[in-house]
């Protein structure tokens, strides 16, 4: 439902929101809570709920489309806040904000999520918050741009390369791996080149 409504959000926002409503209505509390010990549960569960947060933030992208802005801002803040470190609530936030003659809450919302990121993950946000902050600057806004749903029946996962020094087997055992395996977990101590 959730991929569908973003694939539709530009022909039909008022659809898409209403699909996105139904589908987050029969959405209650946390996935497998009572399955925390399970691998698989935690696994689904952390699935699931990064599936209901995108719902959530699909549904704002086709609110502020219609341009219920106001309808939508206090929601926004809550998932903003709920989300520190999630680059889109934070960018949603900044247009409905914006749209709102806020301006300066914009600018300060951009600020707040910049330092968080460079304290908590060393840094900087994406070149699209930035222009995105340009944009607010210059009072040039455009609704934030939704990441691609993934392409419906594939079962692939996007592959990005870089180079890893000195871990060409390894980095080829892991590959193999992921053409056989639907999912593949490194583990190792942080700082060594998962």
């Amino acid at each position: 439902v959730v991929y569908d409504a973003a694939a539709r959000r530009a022909q039909d926002p008022e659809a898409a929101a209403a699909r996105l409503d139904e589908a987050l209505g029969w959405w209650r509390g946390t996935p497998y809570d009572e399955l925390a010990e399970v691998d698989g549960a935690r696994i689904e569960a952390a699935r699931l709920a990064e599936l209901g947060t995108r719902a959530r933030e699909e549904r704002f992208d086709c609110l502020l489309d219609l341009g219920r802005h106001l309808d939508v801002l206090a929601d926004l803040e809550a998932l903003a806040a709920h989300e520190p470190l999630r680059e889109r609530p934070q960018a949603l936030l900044m247009v409905a904000l914006h749209r709102s003659g806020r301006r300066a809450d914009a600018l300060a919302t951009y600020d707040r999520f910049r330092r968080a990121l460079g304290e908590e993950l060393g840094i900087d946000p994406s070149a699209e918050l930035r222009d995105l902050h340009d944009a607010i600057v210059t009072d040039q806004v455009q609704a934030p741009t939704a990441p691609a749903p993934p392409r419906a029946g594939t079962g692939e996962v996007p592959r990005y390369t870089s180079s890893l020094v000195g871990r060409d087997p390894l980095v080829a055992e892991v590959v193999d791996r992921l053409e056989r395996e639907r999912l593949v977990t490194l583990l190792g101590t942080g700082g060594i080149g998962k």
